[in-house]
């Protein structure tokens, strides 16, 4: 449980990192905008697997 408490904190924290970039740039396409994206889907990805590998 400790290991979905820290994903989602990962989750929020890069969230609203980019809510702020995003604000920065003012372009979803920024490179900065895209990475961060890209390390959020990964989070949520790690998220997923950890709440699926409970079920089982």
């Amino acid at each position: 449980m400790a290991e979905l408490k820290e994903i989602r904190m990962k989750i929020q924290d890069l969230r609203q990192e980019m809510h702020q970039v995003i604000d920065q740039k003012e372009s979803l396409i920024n490179p900065e905008v895209v990475n961060i994206s890209q390390m959020l889907d990964d989070a949520l990805n790690q998220y997923n697997v950890a709440i699926n590998s409970l079920e089982i």
